[in-house]
C-alpha cells in the first residue's frame, strides 16, 4: 500500500510540473535611462536585448511576452524617459501586456567598454533582482546575453543544472569559434 500511495504521489508530482505553464518575461529598454545616457548605444544595446531574450526563451524556458512597450501604454501608466518606474506602475504594466515578470534592460558605456544592468521585477513590480555585467567589445555580445540570461533564470527560479551546463556548453564553443577566426586571420596574413 505504502508503495502504491509512493508511485501515486511521484505521478502527480511529475504531472504538476509538466503542466505548469512556463512563466512570461516581459523585457524592455529601461526607461530610467533613455534619453539620459549621452554616450549610449542602442544598437548594442537591441543586439543585446535580442540575444537575451533569445537565451531567456531558448535555454532557460521561459516565454517571452511578444507586446512592444510603446508610447500608449507607458503614458497609460503615468512611466516618462528618464524616471525610475514605480511599483505600480511595472504592476499596472505587467497587468496589460500578461507577464509574469518584468526586466528591464539598460545599457552604458565605460571608459574601457560597456555595461549592460537588466532588473528582475515581479508582476506587483518588488524588485527580484538587478544583473550586471560588463564588457570590452560588441563581439563579446552573445557570451554576454548567455550568462545575463543565466543569472535573470536564477533569480526568477533558482539554479537549475540545465543552466550550468548550457553555460559551459557555449562558453566552450564560442571559445572554439574565436580560436578558428584566430587561426584563418594568423594564415590569411601570411
Amino acid at each position: 500500500m505504502k508503495k502504491l500511495f509512493a508511485i501515486c504521489f511521484a505521478l502527480i508530482a511529475c504531472a504538476a510540473v509538466f503542466a505548469q505553464k512556463p512563466a512570461k518575461i516581459a523585457v524592455y529598454d529601461d526607461v530610467a535611462t533613455l534619453g539620459t545616457v549621452p554616450d549610449s548605444d542602442t544598437r548594442t544595446g537591441n543586439l543585446v536585448q535580442e540575444y537575451f531574450k533569445s537565451e531567456l526563451a531558448t535555454h532557460s524556458g521561459f516565454e517571452i511576452v511578444k507586446t512592444a512597450l510603446n508610447f500608449d501604454i507607458l503614458a497609460k501608466h503615468g512611466v516618462r524617459a528618464g524616471q525610475k518606474l514605480t511599483a505600480k506602475q511595472i504592476a499596472g504594466i505587467c497587468k496589460e501586456v500578461k507577464a509574469d515578470y518584468y526586466c528591464t534592460v539598460g545599457i552604458g558605456r565605460k571608459k574601457d567598454g560597456l555595461t549592460i544592468t537588466i532588473n528582475i521585477y515581479d508582476a506587483a513590480g518588488k524588485e527580484k533582482a538587478s544583473v550586471t555585467k560588463d564588457f570590452s567589445d560588441v563581439s563579446r555580445a552573445d557570451i554576454v546575453s548567455i550568462e545575463l540570461a543565466r543569472s535573470v533564470a536564477v533569480a526568477i527560479r533558482g539554479r537549475n543544472p540545465v543552466d550550468d551546463v548550457n553555460l559551459y556548453q557555449m562558453k566552450q564553443r564560442l571559445d572554439e569559434l574565436m580560436k578558428e577566426k584566430e587561426e584563418e586571420s594568423a594564415k590569411s596574413a601570411q
